[in-house]
C-alpha cells in the first residue's frame, strides 16, 4: 500500500473510533446524551455484523483470534478492508 493510502485508513480508523466511542459523551455534554448513545449502539451493531467476515480475513492473515475482535470492534471495515488488499509475498 502507498503511504497516501495508508494515511487515509489511518484517519478513516481514527474516524471510526471517535464517532464509536467519543459520540455519546460529546452529545451528553450538550445536554442530550440520546442520539449519541444511538449512533454508538448503530456502530456496534454494525461492528457485529461485519465480525464474520473480519474473522475470515483475519484468520488468512494468520492473526489472533483477541486481535481480530478487538480492531473490529474498534475500527470496524477500516481494519479488515485494507487487510484484505494486502500482498502477501
Amino acid at each position: 500500500m502507498n503511504n497516501t493510502n495508508t494515511t487515509f485508513w489511518k484517519i478513516c480508523r481514527g474516524v471510526a473510533v471517535l464517532l464509536t466511542f467519543g459520540s455519546a459523551p460529546l452529545t451528553a455534554l450538550f445536554g442530550h446524551p440520546l442520539p449519541g448513545l444511538r449512533l454508538s449502539a448503530l456502530l456496534i451493531g454494525l461492528h457485529l455484523l461485519e465480525l464474520p467476515l473480519a474473522w475470515k480475513i483475519g484468520k488468512q492473515r494468520r492473526l489472533d483470534g483477541r486481535r481480530i475482535l478487538l480492531y473490529n470492534f474498534c475500527f470496524g471495515f477500516t481494519w479488515w478492508l485494507p487487510l484484505s488488499r494486502e500482498r502477501t509475498d
